[in-house]
């Protein structure tokens, strides 16, 4: 389509700095994104029609996202990780009802644990009939909760970055059981990379 796939954002920096060796000879990726490999791919070869200019690039990119296996004939000066994202959902509710779901029927009770914001820290009735999004909050309930977890690891599920069973191997979050493969539909993996977002 015409829509874009991916992007790129670098500069070439004139004088040196202590964050790397020789940073005149260094491109430097301010922000990169794509959405599928082919994307991804289209990237690193405009940066290598730039070797001639640079000799070194240099990137920040999620610990979960394999650069060095697409690269051919990889030299890797350094390589470092380091904890870069914050995530952190200021109302579940709004987020429930705002979100795109890959099921269209469903009901689930959740229980979130937000110690910092009242508002948050309850239960909250998520259904969906015929794609209408619908949330209720409730302080109590009675029957049975189909999640319950924190609202850190919530944030962490519904955005993509961990799925049920992740969650659920660390012992991050119980479920019933019944809904489990339900959940999983619900809440799926995504490719992530955080830029910026409040």
């Amino acid at each position: 389509g015409d829509q874009p796939e991916g992007y790129v954002i670098i500069n070439f920096p004139k004088d040196n700095g202590n964050w790397l060796e020789d940073l005149r000879q260094t491109i430097v990726i301010r922000e990169t994104l794509w959405l599928n490999h082919m994307a991804k791919q289209t990237i690193f070869n405009f940066l290598w029609s730039h070797r001639d200019q640079r000799k070194y690039i240099a990137g920040i990119f999620p610990l979960s996202e394999n650069i060095i296996d697409h690269l051919k004939t990889p030299r890797v000066e350094a390589r470092k990780i380091i904890v870069n994202s914050l995530l952190r959902i200021i109302d579940v509710k709004s987020v429930l009802i705002g979100l795109k779901y890959p099921v269209d029927d469903f009901n689930i009770l959740i229980q979130i644990h937000d110690k910092f914001c009242s508002w948050n820290n309850g239960f909250f009735k998520l259904t969906s009939k015929n794609k209408i999004i619908n949330t209720e909050f409730q302080n109590s309930v009675i029957g049975s909760i189909d999640l319950e977890t924190d609202i850190t690891y919530f944030a962490q599920l519904i955005v993509g970055y961990r799925t049920i069973k992740e969650l659920l191997e660390f012992g991050f979050i119980s479920i019933n059981q019944e809904k489990f493969e339900l959940l999983q539909k619900i809440f799926p993996k995504t490719h992530n990379n955080f830029i910026d977002d409040f």
